[in-house]
């Protein structure tokens, strides 16, 4: 419960020297009722909890400039909201939001509302007398037309996002508001754009993506003022020539559409910078291409360029290209020599185009940082890639590599290197020049061995090497010691690799093997690993973890899915910092009792278990509160029984009975003496207090596991007519839970 001392400590000067409450995140259901005491409060909020209503005790906050309550549960923005008149700031994004009340149109002052991502399926008319505000969001609604209204009052609007809604047209309202800057419609189903789009002379950004448009009106190429206009996931097939006329576009986006070629006058676009032609059907670019010299970020991948020609020698105009998009096409063959006098260029990705090699014309690329040559057939390198004194990141996977190129180890300033599935063998002892490797994947190779090349690469925080053949560690892998994540899924270690354990600086760590060899059991060691996050350890054959594991006191997510697991320790119930917990298809039969301390848990993953403990309902129901609450009160149930066996033990065992109950209960003899000795209490209560203690010395035991050690002690003592009353206890008791 949050108290008024806490509200009072939450309170502080901010945007605009306002007063301002923040209770993000405090898991509130409802308002406090000690905010509504804070007449000055000029903004609150109560983002990320699970309010479901705004009471109509909101109306006393009559100097509330600005409130934030997204996500929550909220159904609806209710009148008594709008009765808060001085309000110029309302975000409620990301709630259930249906309704939005007629009386909005009395926040006279409102500047900004934002709801998206709510439910919201029609608009008030009323809403069109905010004459005042300037960005609407609503985005990711269920909204499919607009009150007819809207632009004969919202003169003020510049911004309005309405992606992610229903809207089977282009909205006629918004072509009367002249000015608007912004204009969000994505993922929608309009088929077309109208002609009176031209009247938007305001208009600057315009993102139709992800549409059912199939052509463009020549009339939107008269709206001049566009800097950015997004038209890609259409099915548009060709492009007007008047888009020469968008003198200020700086950004088209036109991938995944249906484009077979471009308009010459593309050449004309002068304040062209980004260009995105991905997924077309475009076969050669134009030579007119090349007199877009502000052009600076150029998308051709996965369209049909075939050949060098495709590619047009008026390419090394464009003196300010960064980065150079052509993967996919996989008919080009090879690279343009031309390219090497792009000297701006800083990403080359040429990935899947059938390159047989890399030319050494690409190696005059002096300020390259990215190269990609992925799923192509290059086998070698040029040994002056040295030359490339810039590259940070290379990407040499799926290609015919059978050696390390030793000229990729005078690369001196590399920090990336991604050589996954080629066949490898060993690495070059040169690597170690490599001083500022950072991340190096060799998965899917052929190393039999562990590349202790690799141990002497000082600056290495991320080490891949899943599906090979590597059965140890070798002595040199603690020199490791900057290693923060590891990847050894998918080998032939015999057993866990206790090595790991010596790298105290791991995070993350994967050892999932579902085509390697299976480890049945981890090494108490790894809970010296006192920073690690991450640990993924699918498909092997682990029947337990260790004891100590709640010692990982940082661990954020934790995968154990497909092992042989048939229970989980007490301690997993400390990893206080624990979101993530997959444990599909094991053995557990029941969770541990103090699972609901799991506070931080998002995710619990079980199916295909045998549970038991909860019911496979509430398991598979993802609930974490319900689990915990379910386990908790189990074990309360199951403590109570024990209690009351205890009792039925103490309230019937015979005089001569005693002494050997209470030897065989082990309990200090001192101990036993002193209760024996109180002679305030009847034989029975002396009993009771035995077992107490008893039971406090074994306060580690679940209860049910306690039961089963009582009956152990009194079978000791032969007691043949109580156990069989206990018994009949415990039946009676699960009898009567279902």
């Amino acid at each position: 419960m949050v108290t008024a001392s806490d509200i009072r400590s939450q309170i502080f000067r901010g945007s605009g020297g306002r007063f301002t409450l923040n209770l993000t995140g405090k898991g509130l259901k409802e308002f406090p009722s000690a905010i509504w005491d804070l007449t000055d409060i000029q903004c609150i909020i109560v983002d990320n909890n699970g309010i479901k209503k705004i009471p109509p005790e909101i109306k006393k906050l009559q100097n509330l400039e600005a409130i934030s309550i997204k996500g929550n549960k909220l159904v609806e923005i209710p009148a008594d909201l709008c009765e808060l008149t001085r309000l110029q700031y309302v975000e409620c994004s990301n709630n259930r939001i249906k309704k939005i009340s007629n009386r909005i149109s009395n926040l006279k002052d409102l500047v900004q509302f934002f709801a998206n991502n709510n439910v919201i399926e029609q608009l008030p008319e009323e809403i069109s007398y905010l004459w005042q505000l300037e960005v609407l969001g609503l985005n990711g609604n269920r909204i499919a037309r607009l009150p007819g209204d809207m632009p004969l009052f919202m003169e003020s609007l510049r911004v309005l996002g309405l992606s992610d809604n229903r809207l089977s047209s282009f909205p006629k309202p918004v072509i009367g508001m002249k000015n608007l800057i912004q204009l969000g419609l994505s993922r929608n189903k309009i088929t077309s754009i109208p002609y009176d789009i031209e009247k938007m002379q305001s208009l600057r950004e315009l993102r139709v993506d992800e549409n059912l448009l199939t052509r463009l009106p020549s009339h939107l190429f008269l709206v001049t003022s566009l800097e950015e206009l997004a038209l890609s996931g259409n099915q548009i097939q060709e492009i007007n020539p008047e888009i020469c006329m968008l003198t200020n576009l700086r950004s088209l986006g036109l991938n995944q559409n249906r484009l077979s070629k471009l308009p010459q006058e593309i050449g004309l676009c002068r304040s062209l910078e980004i260009l995105g032609l991905e997924g077309n059907l475009i076969t050669y670019l134009n030579n007119e291409i090349g007199l877009i010299a502000t052009l600076s970020e150029l998308y051709i991948g996965n369209n049909r360029l075939q050949g060098t020609d495709a590619i047009p020698d008026s390419i090394t105009q464009l003196k300010n290209l960064t980065i150079f998009h052509a993967s996919g096409n996989t008919k080009l063959g090879d690279i343009p020599v031309e390219i090497k006098t792009l000297t701006t260029l800083e990403e080359l990705h040429i990935a899947n185009t059938h390159l047989k090699k890399l030319p050494a014309t690409a190696c005059s690329l002096i300020g390259i940082y990215v190269l990609d040559l992925t799923g192509n057939e290059i086998s070698r390198i040029p040994k002056n890639l040295r030359n490339l004194t810039s590259l940070k990141k290379i990407v040499l996977r799926k290609n015919k590599f059978f050696e390390f190129p030793t000229a990729l180890c005078h690369v001196a300033q590399l920090e990336e290197i991604d050589f996954a599935e080629n066949s490898l063998q060993y690495l070059p002892s040169d690597i170690k020049y490599l001083l500022k490797l950072r991340e190096i994947d060799l998965s899917d190779n052929n190393f039999e061995d562990f590349p202790t090349e690799i141990c002497f690469v000082k600056s290495l925080t991320k080490l891949l090497l899943s599906d090979n053949h590597i059965s140890e560690l070798p002595y040199q892998f603690q020199n490791l010691d900057t290693l923060r994540h590891i990847d050894l899924s998918n080998n032939t270690f015999e057993s866990f690799p206790i090595r790991i354990c010596f790298l105290k600086n791991l995070t993350h760590i994967a050892y999932a093997q579902k085509h390697g060899r299976k480890t049945e059991s981890l090494p108490e060691n790894i809970t010296e690993l006192k920073n690690l996050q991450t640990l993924q350890l699918d498909d092997n054959s682990l029947e337990y973890l260790p004891d100590s594991f709640g010692l990982c006191n940082k661990l954020e997510h934790l995968s154990v899915s497909s092992n042989k697991l048939v229970a989980l320790p007490d301690s997993i119930c400390e990893l206080s910092a624990l979101k993530t917990l997959k444990l599909t298809d094991n053995e557990i039969e029941e969770l541990p009792v103090h699972l609901g301390r799991l506070t931080a848990l998002e995710v619990i993953e079980m199916a295909s278990n045998p549970i038991k403990n909860p019911p496979k309902a509430v398991v598979e129901s993802g609930q974490i509160g319900a689990i915990g609450r379910y386990v908790l009160s189990k074990e309360d149930r199951e403590e109570k029984l024990l209690y009351n066996m205890m009792e039925h033990v103490a309230n019937n065992l015979s005089i001569e009975d005693f002494d050997r109950t209470c030897l065989k209960l082990r309990l200090p003899t001192e101990d036993i003496l002193k209760i024996a000795s109180n002679k305030n209490i009847t034989e029975n209560q002396q009993l009771m207090e035995l077992f107490q203690m008893w039971r406090k010395m074994n306060e580690s035991s679940s209860a049910v596991e306690a039961q089963n050690k009582f009956l152990h002690v009194l079978d000791l003592v032969d007691l043949p007519k109580i156990i069989s009353h206990l018994k009949a206890m415990r039946i009676y008791a699960k009898a009567l839970r279902f």
